[in-house]
């Protein structure tokens, strides 16, 4: 599956781990401009132990919701090198592969090559608690 290519940075990125928190987040960034201000981040190092065929079957659910935003979709890979390039090698176009991970300059340039967004440290983000309460008082629900 090939997402579509690193775009702006979001101004706000929701953590979610499985299709019930992936739904969740996709209901609350519609309420936020059409959801073009948030993407989704898997929580830290969730590609290392769960792996990128994982986060492309969540990656499904967002894109197969027809009412579904195109967003940035960023696998949190921690220190975890060859579960990054596996990922890039599946289409992941935005991960997180944190700066002290032995892999990481040479998957910095093999994420260039593939026009791959590399995070070298994780962005911040919100829990889905968090995210329903902000973006909750932000638009008046």
């Amino acid at each position: 599956m090939i997402h579509p290519a690193p775009g702006p940075e979001p101004l706000f990125l929701i953590e979610v781990s499985d299709r019930h928190d992936v739904v969740h987040a996709l209901s609350l960034l519609r309420q936020v401009r059409g959801g073009q201000a948030g993407g989704l981040i898997s929580h830290p190092g969730a590609g290392a132990f769960l792996g990128p065929l994982w986060w492309q079957a969540l990656c499904a659910v967002a894109q197969s919701d027809a009412d579904g935003p195109q967003m940035p979709m960023i696998l949190d890979c921690g220190l975890a090198a060859g579960r990054a390039a596996e990922a890039i090698r599946m289409g992941q176009r935005e991960l997180v592969l944190l700066q002290a991970s032995a892999g990481h300059a040479p998957l910095s340039v093999f994420a260039a090559q593939c026009g791959v967004r590399l995070w070298s440290a994780r962005p911040a983000a919100l829990s889905l608690t968090d995210a329903s309460r902000v973006l909750c008082s932000a638009t008046g629900h």
